[in-house]
């Protein structure tokens, strides 16, 4: 029985989602442990930073641990102009359980002004970068940091912000196209040029 145009199209698309599925880098299945630390300005200002550990599966979103805001003297105000700040996300377990993985080093600023019951003081993300020279758990460029963050004030929640990152695929807007979709695409096209020469040869 000779394949017609649309069984050849059918076969490429099963085809072309069968290179998807061996393609595509997967999600990691196994827990990924992680901790975290932080330094902020000359460590000695009214915001200090609380570490976090935990494990994650990727696409998801993990804790980088908190910032949290000590009282004031009564009545005063503390203005903070773009104070750095260093957060460090890191893997004790690496690859086979070998070395590490390398940091994902993250910096950013605090601006704004703080009271004990108000703050517009925002916590701005500024980069990410890898420290080290073993590979990170995920591509670098699909950890996100999520922010700006509004700073609370000591009376407010405890003084306590937490933050969070994305870790996972691409955010929407990164036009990076996912390698499933590039095999499905070329595999299309090429049933589309097989199923014309086929036709081509019928017809002779």
């Amino acid at each position: 029985m000779r394949p017609t145009r649309l069984r050849t199209l059918m076969l490429a698309l099963t085809l072309g989602g069968w290179i998807a599925t061996t393609t595509e880098a997967a999600p990691i299945s196994q827990p990924i442990e992680y901790g975290t630390v932080g330094f902020i300005g000359g460590g000695s200002g009214p915001v200090t930073f609380t570490g976090t550990s935990g494990s994650f599966l990727t696409p998801g979103v993990i804790s980088l641990g908190s910032f949290n805001v000590g009282a004031l003297p009564s009545g005063s105000t503390a203005t903070l102009d773009n104070v750095e700040f260093t957060l460090a996300v890191t893997f004790p377990s690496g690859p086979g359980g070998a070395l590490p993985w390398s940091q994902a080093a993250i910096t950013g600023t605090l601006s704004g002004v703080l009271g004990n019951d108000s703050s517009d003081v925002l916590a701005a993300f500024t980069s990410v970068t890898q420290q080290g020279d073993v590979p990170l758990p995920f591509k670098l460029e699909n950890f996100q940091p999520i922010g700006p963050v509004r700073i609370a004030a000591h009376n407010i929640g405890n003084g306590t912000t937490q933050l969070f990152a994305y870790v996972g695929p691409l955010l929407a807007g990164q036009e990076v196209p996912e390698p499933s979709t590039l095999a499905l695409f070329a595999v299309g096209l090429a049933g589309i040029g097989y199923a014309r020469r086929n036709r081509k040869a019928m017809a002779n």
